[in-house]
């Protein structure tokens, strides 16, 4: 039986930390690295954080990776709404000489109209790798309403090129999974043999390697009937997808020790899932998808806050709370509005006009009056520059220079939170647990607490309940009376 630790790439730090969540267990901690390689953590779980989604030579990037990956399994993140380097990363998970092989990885060359930007690995024909690696690229994440059927990524049951999702990557969103993909070999894997019985569905994907077995998925049952079926087929498996497909995963190490090449017992003999030995997908009770740390770290806030408003001054020896919203998602800014209205102190940048060197000094002047208060809150108006995340990065770090002790963050939007920590010189996170779906609260060596949250994620209460969960003592979830 292999080993159930877990190497992970992933293509921005919001996402590293959201799989990292759900692929640790109160067996199984986590690490996440913001430099390397080499990853020399020991932890179960190493997540690196690739910052590749939009920077070129992403595949290049992914190959060195896996070949440090040992006799971990392997799963490489991407974006649920397949914004980035889809196609560089995933033809290099493609092409890569499988882990402990003497093969070289496969030279790099440009494929015409892929998107971003990146180099694309030239495809290396099956028989020329030692073991043509499996390879599984299954983007749903059915908790967000993202699902895959035939081969189309829907959002809320509507195709993603009719949505809006894609409004600022200034093109067109892909009509299929394969549009993506743009040339890398690939099999649609329909969602009829997703829940058809494990052993069909394991055949299926055994067929597939060499080529990208790519799965539709409506329900995170779905999503452990491909793990599991996978494994069985082939246990050094690739695995690429987003963190309902890292969820999967850690449910399956967490459940089954063993994964019979048949199965033709009952769940209960043979520890798989109902929906890996084929029974329907209704009535198969998934495990939860977000991992339950001791209660004692990640009990919910109670509703009634028990101390003082929100806006209250910071005491001698208390860390600030510096809330930076550094993402254009609407839903962040109304996210925003709500934690100000508990008393939130207020720090709104222009980005026209406050990200100028000739203001630098005034802004940080700002930011640093905002930090004698328990909370406050980073925004950014109108349009920013195309460096803005770094522009940002430069301003938190100028104004918590000296700052002790170093107040807590939370950082919204994977290139926010990377740029800032890359700034404050963070180069590893060990995440705690999740304080709701995608905010995940992990620490630095230091000691100070990060919550990290994709930009497109959380109810209109997420950064309220964050830092209700943070501060208990400043924050409360009700609202306080007029």
């Amino acid at each position: 039986m292999r080993s159930a630790s877990v190497f992970a790439l992933a293509d921005d730090l919001s996402g590293a930390a959201e799989i990292a969540a759900v692929l640790m267990s109160s067996s199984r901690p986590a690490r996440i690295a913001l430099s390397g390689p080499p990853y020399l953590f020991a932890a179960p779980v190493v997540v690196a954080d690739l910052d590749s989604r939009y920077r070129a030579g992403a595949g290049e990037l992914v190959g060195k990776a896996l070949r440090h990956a040992g006799d971990r399994r392997v799963f490489i993140k991407i974006d649920s709404l397949l914004r980035g380097n889809v196609a560089t990363t995933t033809a290099a998970a493609l092409t890569s000489a499988p882990t402990g092989s003497t093969a070289a990885s496969a030279p790099t060359g440009s494929t015409p109209g892929s998107a971003p930007t990146g180099p694309t690995p030239a495809f290396v024909p099956a028989a020329h790798l030692p073991d043509p690696p499996l390879v599984v690229l299954a983007p749903a994440l059915p908790s967000a309403g993202r699902v895959v059927v035939g081969g189309v990524p829907y959002i809320g049951g509507v195709p993603l090129r009719e949505t809006r999702a894609w409004h600022a990557e200034g093109r067109p969103a892909p009509a299929s999974v394969a549009e993506v993909l743009d040339g890398v070999p690939s099999v649609l894997v329909p969602l009829a043999t997703i829940r058809a019985a494990r052993a069909t569905l394991a055949r299926v994907l055994s067929e597939t390697a060499g080529r990208v077995a790519v799965c539709d998925a409506e329900t995170d049952a779905d999503l452990d009937a491909i793990v599991t079926a996978a494994l069985t087929a082939d246990p050094h498996t690739r695995f690429i997808g987003a963190g309902g497909l890292a969820a999967a995963l850690g449910r399956t190490l967490d459940t089954h020790r063993t994964l019979p090449a048949a199965c033709g017992a009952s769940p209960a003999a043979c520890g798989a899932s109902p929906a890996a030995c084929g029974a329907s997908p209704a009535i198969h009770q998934a495990s939860p998808a977000i991992y339950q740390a001791p209660s004692a770290i990640h009990r919910a806030p109670p509703l009634m806050h028990r101390a003082s408003s929100a806006g209250r001054r910071v005491g001698s020896g208390d860390r600030a709370l510096l809330v930076v919203v550094g993402t254009a998602e609407p839903g962040a800014a109304e996210q925003a509005r709500l934690l100000l209205s508990r008393g939130a102190h207020p720090v709104t940048l222009d980005a026209a006009t406050d990200l100028d060197a000739a203001r630098r000094a005034h802004t940080v002047h700002r930011l640093r009056e905002a930090l004698t208060m328990a909370v406050a809150v980073l925004t950014i108006g109108g349009q920013g520059p195309p460096d803005l995340s770094a522009a940002l990065a430069e301003i938190v770090r100028t104004a918590l220079t000296g700052h002790d002790p170093a107040p807590d963050l939370v950082l919204t939007g994977g290139e926010t939170a990377r740029r800032v920590l890359d700034a404050l010189e963070v180069r590893e996170l060990t995440p705690v647990g999740q304080i709701h779906h995608g905010a995940v609260h992990s620490h630095t060596p230091q000691g100070r607490s990060v919550v990290t949250r994709p930009g497109s994620f959380g109810e209109r209460d997420s950064l309220l309940r964050i830092a209700a969960h943070l501060r208990p003592d400043h924050c409360t979830l009700e609202e306080r009376p007029k």
